[in-house]
């Protein structure tokens, strides 16, 4: 299929090229887009103005996978956050238990 008869989005697809044969592709797909855009095409325009790819119209080109968390990670966060919490908790209760030991001595002493 010719650049030409390509939809706006597989044309922005090939603006973000892996190889030298992609480079070329990448040319071609940019002279393209911006030859609509100066034919009134909106989204054309939209997508030159763009300045990541777009995973969603690719499928996933490797960079999604990098950016997201593993699961583990995920999971060890969460644990570090509850152990905070865990902890704040153990502090307010040995703060509350320490008053009502005062208050008992207070208490005997009178």
């Amino acid at each position: 299929m010719a650049i030409k008869d390509e939809p706006n989005g597989v044309l922005y697809t090939y603006l973000y090229p892996r190889s030298f044969s992609g480079v070329v592709q990448a040319n071609a797909a940019q002279a393209e887009l911006q030859r609509r855009a100066l034919n009134g095409d909106a989204q054309a325009d939209f997508f030159l103005r763009a300045r990541t790819p777009a995973t969603f119209l690719s499928g996933d080109d490797g960079t999604a996978a990098e950016a997201a968390p593993v699961p583990a990670e995920k999971a060890a966060a969460k644990g570090k956050k509850k152990d905070k919490a865990k902890d704040k908790d153990k502090k307010k209760k040995g703060k509350k238990d320490k008053a009502k030991k005062d208050k008992k001595k207070k208490k005997k002493d009178k």
